[in-house]
């Protein structure tokens, strides 16, 4: 399937390749079935990634940043230009099945890049990630740092994963009255028989339980959670009904 790229992406990357353009970085995205020029920027990599605003947009990006070559008495700087696709974790799968297949496409309109990323997260584009694809793809003649644009020369910065919130147990969330009960109330509750004096029938409100009495009164009693059963009788803990067993 071909790509419809506009031509403002195209015209964003050669201003990327311009050494005299401060043009850093750039990120493009589709609107409908047409690849558009999203934003750019001058700030490099970490501008370029904060300018990605959730986990649900499929983005084609670009940066550059330079290869740092001191040898002592010279020092000399080439520029290293980086492209990536960012697959997003809850984007949908048809969009990025489809977007894959437009990555030949990109890598043409992106020409003369160095290194190409395509990556679920965004920690997955880290500093010293980016230097070792760089110094794998480079020849014999290796520089002695990097420079993201901070002013250090280095291997890169590490980054963690983020951590991910722990998922929640859905039998946590669910109200009392619909909780499976425990095994030690299970066997009780099925011998239960509801007995009280006084009650009034009403509307079952926050997990209470309603129940018939032995003369077909509509009773109410607070949820299983709320009671305490023995071998023999179970007493509401708000000292109201009493729970005999048979």
């Amino acid at each position: 399937m071909d790509a419809n790229i506009d031509d403002d992406v195209n015209d964003a990357w050669l201003d990327l390749l311009d050494d005299k353009s401060d043009t850093a970085w750039l990120l493009a995205g589709y609107e409908g079935k047409v690849i558009k020029l999203k934003t750019k920027g001058q700030g490099g990599r970490a501008e370029c990634l904060a300018a990605i605003p959730d986990d649900t947009q499929l983005f084609f990006g670009a940066f550059k940043l330079n290869a740092v070559d001191d040898r002592g008495s010279t020092i000399s700087t080439r520029a290293k230009f980086v492209i990536f696709f960012y697959r997003a974790e809850n984007a949908p799968s048809m969009a990025k099945a489809k977007a894959g297949r437009h990555m030949g496409a990109i890598e043409q309109t992106f020409h003369g890049y160095h290194v190409m990323f395509q990556v679920d997260a965004l920690h997955e584009l880290s500093e010293s990630e980016i230097v070792k694809k760089l110094r794998a793809s480079g020849g014999a003649h290796q520089p002695t740092g990097y420079d993201f644009g901070r002013g250090d020369v280095g291997e890169g910065a590490e980054e963690a994963a983020p951590e991910k919130a722990a998922t929640a147990n859905p039998a946590d969330a669910a109200p009392l009255h619909v909780k499976a009960p425990k095994p030690e109330q299970e066997g009780a509750m099925r011998k239960l028989q509801y007995t009280t004096k006084g009650a009034e029938p009403g509307a079952v409100e926050g997990g209470a339980i309603e129940n018939k009495a032995a003369d077909g009164a509509s009773v109410v009693t607070e949820s299983v959670a709320a009671i305490k059963l023995d071998e023999k009788e179970a007493t509401n803990a708000s000292g109201g009904a009493v729970l005999m067993l048979i």
